[in-house]
């Protein structure tokens, strides 16, 4: 009875030691400690469950560093964008409006008189998510902001009484699949009156 005991009790232990390690490396990362050692001692089935928890806790802290690294240079773009001189937007794969510069802000300000004289609830604040074929006249400008871009294109037009120059170009993912387009508005109205004066 005594050996039973003792057998039951050594049984006992060697189930509830590996089980409490299991259950403290699951806890921290839930907690997110992605840096503690998760080592298994042994091969059966609760080693294997160990094994299991360091391999998910890598590919976590792997995941995680990629997606920073990926934020740092999203952020980096979009810094050098909004210092950028030059009044540049960024459209999604349904030409719809997420980014605008300051510089772009700028510019279209300065054109949203011309806009709400024809749409008096125009307003530049509420661009965002807009289509961006809705800022142009019917024609062509129009219909190329209403299909996906294939290849850079310089585009040139009147759109609000002010003489555009648009460069723009198809943005792609590592996939090669379409995600929408950067547009590069230059505004050549004063350059163009001044050589019509000369």
């Amino acid at each position: 009875v005594v050996a039973l005991l003792a057998l039951s009790a050594l049984m006992q232990r060697m189930v509830r030691v590996p089980v409490g390690q299991a259950l403290s490396f699951a806890n921290a990362i839930a907690e997110g400690d992605l840096d503690s050692r998760i080592e298994s001692s042994s091969e059966d089935e609760m080693g294997q469950l160990i094994a299991a928890l360091s391999t998910m806790q890598s590919n976590l802290k792997t995941s995680i560093e990629n997606d920073r690294r990926v934020a740092a240079e999203s952020l980096r773009i979009k810094l050098a964008l909004d210092s950028s001189g030059t009044a540049t937007t960024v459209s999604d794969a349904d030409n719809r409006l997420i980014y605008m510069n300051s510089a772009a802000s700028e510019l279209f300000r300065l054109m949203e008189p011309a806009w709400q004289a024809e749409n008096p609830s125009f307003s530049v604040d509420s661009l965002i998510g807009r289509r961006l074929s809705e800022l142009f006249p019917h024609g062509e400008l129009r219909e190329i902001y209403r299909q996906q871009l294939k290849e850079n294109r310089q585009l040139d037009g009147e759109v609000a009484g002010r003489h555009l120059r648009l460069n723009t170009g198809p943005v792609y993912d590592a996939d090669n699949t379409y995600k929408g387009r950067v547009t590069q508005w230059c505004d050549l109205t004063e350059q163009l009156d001044r050589e019509a004066r000369e």
